[in-house]
């Protein structure tokens, strides 16, 4: 008799600091979709901080924010919503600062099989 096998679910959590350079925080694997569950970013410091972050598809970005301004020693959701992000998929982040933005992101992956 055949036993069917469990989808893989998998909850994660990353946390960093946002520079001013494009950085990915994230790519979806082979075999796997991810939902992006929420995004955070907060504003460490007593100025307002922009944001950008972007989803890249096949080679295409496509820009979910761009210079999102974040007030002093607040924070926002970047993301509205959840977010399907498929196989090879990328998200990426930036902050108008060095030092001034953390961002703390949580999905859940899931097994294409």
């Amino acid at each position: 008799m055949a036993t069917a096998t469990l989808p893989l679910n998998t909850f994660k959590t990353k946390a960093l600091e946002l520079t001013t350079a494009t950085t990915t925080v994230y790519t979806t694997p082979i075999g796997v979709t991810t939902i992006v569950l929420g995004a955070q970013a907060t504003n460490l410091v007593d100025e307002p901080v922009t944001v950008k972050f972007a989803l890249t598809l096949n080679g295409t970005e496509f820009i979910l924010l761009r210079n999102f301004e974040i007030p002093p020693n607040d924070a926002a959701d970047v993301i509205t919503g959840k977010l399907v992000v498929p196989t090879g998929g990328i998200i990426s982040a930036s902050a108008g600062r060095n030092n001034g933005i953390n961002l703390v992101f949580s999905i859940l992956e899931t097994s294409n099989e």
